[in-house]
């Protein structure tokens, strides 16, 4: 079976490109309810985050928001800082996550972060010097 490859992009502040997936959000009771964004697969990220303008465009209405205390790509690595958070199915090309928790990025971020929460489930591989990468996924 062939594994698709995937490419890199700049859709950070960075110089350096990132390896990114087209990701679609979906409100879990409303189908009909979604939004995409780009999606930079982030290793260090415990947690997959979304940008603000993606839970807009699904429409608040339709989710449930909690508050979850987190650290890291928002600041201080030390301090606590509270963000928004909903569960969302997620789609990645053929896969479907139902019911991931993700936290909302700052408004000032219009892209996704895929963090092991997802990652955890696969084997990837990363190829820099060709910006592509490939995932051993299952997915239907």
């Amino acid at each position: 079976m062939r594994r698709p490859k995937y490419g890199y992009e700049r859709i950070q502040t960075s110089l350096r490109p990132g390896p990114v997936i087209e990701m679609e959000a979906i409100a879990p009771n409303d189908v009909d309810s979604s939004a995409k964004a780009k999606a930079l697969i982030d290793t260090g990220a415990t947690i997959t985050c979304v940008p603000e303008s993606l839970i807009n465009q699904i429409g608040r209405a339709k989710l449930v928001a909690t508050i979850k205390d987190v650290r890291g790509a928002f600041g201080d690595r030390k301090t606590k800082t509270e963000r928004e958070s909903y569960v969302l199915d997620i789609r990645l090309d053929k896969c479907h996550f139902r019911e991931i928790e993700v936290v909302v990025l700052p408004p000032d971020k219009e892209y996704a972060l895929i963090g092991r929460d997802i990652l955890n489930d696969f084997s990837i591989t990363f190829d820099g010097p060709n910006s592509s990468w490939q995932v051993d996924a299952k997915c239907k």
